[in-house]
């Protein structure tokens, strides 16, 4: 599932298989009838609570994971196997309540990614965010699994996105997967 999202309720939105479409354009795909209006009333919602959002907020969970999915395989590539720890959430304190900034974000201390397994593969966050990341690398380090859980409008609602890597007969993939649920 692909969230779609405005920066502003005035700004276009993107459906996918079509150009840009407005909020009040007639040409809008008939499957994501309605979509605008949740669109504009998740903005408001997001603008209330959290700032920490970039532009695309899928730069928080898909291209963090993406990069984590990277350089994942090259510590595969490189040692024959994926960081064998397993890691709680970091920070260990969730988004809504370190409220960093008075914006309902995680603060970004280098010191929260210096344990295992973040160093062995270099995985930090360095700006605020609004996911904690958790990760388990099964012994053998054939198997892992990381995801990054946020409660985007602090209503003790979490989302996960989670990142899942298997090791067959030396062939490492990965899987992305979003959330099963709406926050």
């Amino acid at each position: 599932m692909i969230e779609y999202y405005a920066t502003a309720p005035d700004q276009p939105i993107v459906f996918p298989g079509h150009s840009v479409a407005g909020p009040h354009d007639a040409h809008r795909d008939p499957a994501a009838e309605g979509t605008g209006r949740r669109l504009r009333r998740a903005y408001r919602r997001r603008r209330r609570f959290s700032v920490c959002l970039p532009a695309a907020p899928e730069a928080t969970h898909f291209v963090e994971l993406d990069r984590a999915r990277d350089a994942l395989l090259a510590h595969y590539a490189t040692n024959g196997m994926f960081p064998t720890s397993v890691q709680a959430v970091t920070p260990a304190v969730s988004c809504c309540v370190q409220n960093a900034g008075n914006l309902f974000c995680c603060a970004a201390v280098a010191a929260d990614w210096t344990s295992t397994p973040w160093m062995s593969f270099g995985f930090s966050q360095t700006a605020p965010q609004e996911f904690q990341f958790s990760y388990t690398g099964v012994t053998g380090g054939q198997v892992l699994s990381m995801a990054a859980i946020g409660d985007l409008d602090c209503d003790a609602t979490t989302i996960t996105y989670s990142l899942r890597c298997t090791s067959s007969s030396g062939v490492p993939a990965c899987e992305l997967r979003s959330p099963t649920n709406a926050d």
